[in-house]
């Protein structure tokens, strides 16, 4: 985890700088907006937040949003953006691994409306232990949207990205994951369609999910 961090850590800065990454946000967001009834109401968590992209996108919908995320310089780039907003704003950060057997006490981790998170979910070793806790988080009837890969063969990061413990997802596996921990609801649809160069010199297509549920 230290390694990806700070991984993460160092590339923080120029994250935004990549044309793909911002349109990938941006469809995820717009995902999002179709397939959860957002709410002016809705206190809100995204986990792996990274610079901010779709938290910023998704804050005038909501009530609020807490923004977490393990790498400090993430989370720093977003507070920047933050400030320099010119009018007040309703997103927090916060650094924290939800994976961590012991969490801290902090009143947003209490009765979520939703939960949601993008392409965090393949760094993600005990995938059901995180997926259970969002669970545990979430109100009832609360939301949840996680998008990712689709089950690919490696080629989308190639060797240079630490701390890549899936390859993508099969969706049925998503879908009967989310299922047996008591989401219901369950829907999971093409969010975007990402070209890459691999290290081969191959440009590849790499569907990213979105996967809803309530609990």
């Amino acid at each position: 985890m230290e390694k990806e961090t700070n991984y993460f850590d160092k590339a923080a800065k120029t994250w935004d700088e990549k044309p793909a990454r911002v349109e990938l946000a941006q469809a995820v967001a717009t995902a999002i907006r179709k397939n959860v009834e957002l709410n002016p109401k809705f206190s809100c968590m995204e986990y792996g937040c990274g610079t901010g992209i779709i938290s910023l996108l998704l804050a005038p919908y909501v009530d609020r949003i807490v923004a977490v995320d393990t790498s400090r310089q993430m989370l720093k780039v977003l507070e920047e953006k933050l400030a320099r907003q010119p009018r007040p704003h309703n997103i927090s950060t916060y650094q924290m691994d939800l994976t961590d057997d012991k969490l801290p006490s902090v009143p947003f981790l209490k009765e979520l409306d939703l939960i949601f998170s993008s392409m965090t979910l393949h760094h993600i070793g005990p995938v059901q232990k995180l997926l259970s806790r969002f669970y545990q988080l979430l109100r009832p009837g609360g939301w949840l949207a996680i998008a990712d890969l689709d089950k690919e063969d490696g080629d989308f990061h190639g060797k240079d990205v630490p701390g890549v413990a899936h390859h993508g997802f099969q969706r049925e596996k998503i879908r009967t994951l989310l299922s047996d921990i008591g989401f219901k609801e369950i829907k999971i649809l093409t969010a975007h369609e990402m070209k890459k160069t691999t290290e081969a010199g191959v440009t590849k297509v790499f569907p990213v999910f979105l996967a809803t549920g309530r609990r």
